[in-house]
């Protein structure tokens, strides 16, 4: 992706590489660009790792050593570019585009989370 992302999804597994998968290929199916995903692997054993890259371009992964639970969105925040941060669990996906979603915080600055 060329354009700095407006969302960054940032998720986080362990072992789950099927239905993480899923996810991500319903959320490159479903977004606008510019978006990036993260995920941050908490020392998965089933490969995960090995097959994202050639699956899902521009995709950021990062294996942890050991896992680190939830502590582990931490690192994900801090390699997100983008201006909002979508915190996506492996196991579920926006229904929508969420990138549509951000772009309407950028036009009220009264809306927040």
């Amino acid at each position: 992706m060329k354009d700095v992302p407006i969302a960054s999804f940032v998720i986080i597994t362990r072992n789950r590489k099927k239905v993480l998968f899923e996810t991500l290929e319903k959320i490159y199916k479903r977004q606008t660009p510019p978006f990036e995903v993260i995920v941050i692997d908490n020392g998965s054993s089933d490969g995960t790792g090995d097959a994202l890259g050639a699956n899902f371009n521009g995709l950021v992964y990062k294996r942890l050593d050991a896992n680190f639970g939830i502590s582990a969105w931490n690192v994900g925040f801090k390699l997100a570019k983008g201006e909002f941060i979508v915190i996506q669990d492996d196991d579920s996906y926006p229904l929508f585009d969420m990138t549509d979603a951000v772009r309407e915080f950028e036009k009220d600055e009264r809306l927040g989370l």
